[in-house]
């Protein structure tokens, strides 16, 4: 196969391809920063073409949906797919029009397999779960359990089961009690993680987690990535993907735009942060700057390079105090600052990781 040097685009245009990043994961623009060599665009599973065109069947799994419609759409597609989750089973499939084979790519650490989506902004409410069962007609007996309340739409999770077996009657035909009109409520989670499930045309099954907070930017989309070589159980010899499946591990709603395959060499690097003068005690905050294309990258903070470099702090925006001020050698006639030493890693360690570090004076 061969494969065309091109940057990547979005909406027509040579896109960031990707910003920013949650609070343990840093991703950045390539725009500006890397040339097209760096990245190269392989076969693609999905890209938002019309079902009835592509040839992609879609099918809800467990108490999952998923339905395609042109409300949010990715680099010039016309559709994008409606995932509805409410739990790592509960989901969608979709199975791809023609199989698209990753094994040329499991030995190149480069490789990725990258699913761009908008997923949920916040947990769904609280909702109710079911009814107690009816009273039982005899006494001392119960009735069957309640009906599971229903969850809205990707929103809170399904309803608890009813409490069930309803209550002891008294004499033969039962008594109510006023245990049996009380409602229970599921407290909402927000999702973290994408469930992804690959099937291969043999029929094994290849499965990963995604962390969100590993997502880097392109506007409202977001762009999750795993390098294909370390996707448990792959084998180049039995790497033809037919289905993708696709679940949240909290209810929720995913807008899924593309996925595709992306070999992507940029190197890591992050901006020189300055040094400071802070106030013993006082919590200050700090942020860096960072880029490594669609990799999904980790940073971490050392507050004090005297004792070795050790991971005291994580993620791209945190907040620290410091306990005692900047010391005085009397030996060197100098004052000792804090070197704090910021590591940008790639999460899952293809590429080589960069440091940053700057000097803090703490004052009494």
């Amino acid at each position: 196969m061969t494969l065309k040097k091109q940057p990547f685009r979005s909406a027509g245009r040579i896109a960031p391809l990707l910003t920013g990043l949650g609070l343990a994961v840093v991703g950045w623009t390539l725009a500006g920063h890397v040339g097209a060599q760096a990245v190269i665009n392989g076969p693609v599973l999905y890209q938002g073409e019309p079902s009835a065109k592509s040839g992609v069947k879609l099918a809800s799994w467990g108490s999952g949906a998923i339905t395609e419609d042109n409300k949010g759409v990715f680099n010039g597609g016309s559709m994008s797919l409606r995932i509805v989750s409410h739990g790592l089973y509960q989901g969608a499939s979709i199975q791809l029009g023609k199989t698209v084979d990753l094994g040329p790519y499991v030995d190149n650490k480069f490789a990725y397999l990258s699913f761009v989506l908008v997923p949920p902004t916040a947990p769904g409410p609280a909702v109710a779960g079911g009814f107690p069962g009816s009273p039982g007609k005899a006494a001392g007996s119960g009735g069957a359990p309640g009906a599971p309340g229903l969850g809205g739409e990707g929103g809170g999770p399904p309803g608890a089961p009813g409490s069930g077996g309803g209550f002891a009657g008294r004499g033969q035909d039962g008594g109510l009690s006023s245990k049996a009109l009380k409602v229970t409520y599921q407290t909402p989670q927000a999702m973290k993680n994408v469930r992804i499930v690959l099937v291969t045309a043999t029929g094994r099954q290849l499965e990963t987690l995604l962390p969100l907070d590993s997502a880097v930017d392109d506007g409202q989309w977001k762009r999750l990535s795993i390098p294909i070589s370390v996707i448990p159980g792959i084998k180049a010899d039995d790497a033809k993907i037919k289905e993708v499946r696709v679940f949240g591990d909290a209810p929720g709603i995913l807008r899924l735009g593309n996925i595709a395959v992306i070999v992507d060499q940029t190197p890591i690097t992050v901006d020189t942060l300055p040094n400071r003068d802070l106030a013993r005690l006082a919590s200050h905050d700090f942020r860096v700057a960072a880029r490594g294309g669609i990799t999904p990258l980790s940073v971490s903070w050392d507050w004090d390079a005297s004792d070795g470099i050790q991971d005291e702090g994580q993620g791209r925006f945190v907040s620290h105090a410091f306990r005692k001020e900047s010391a005085y050698d009397r030996n060197t006639n100098k004052i000792l600052d804090n070197v704090v030493t910021v590591t940008v890693k790639d999460l899952y360690g293809s590429k080589k990781p960069a440091v940053t570090k700057f000097s803090v004076h703490v004052t009494p």
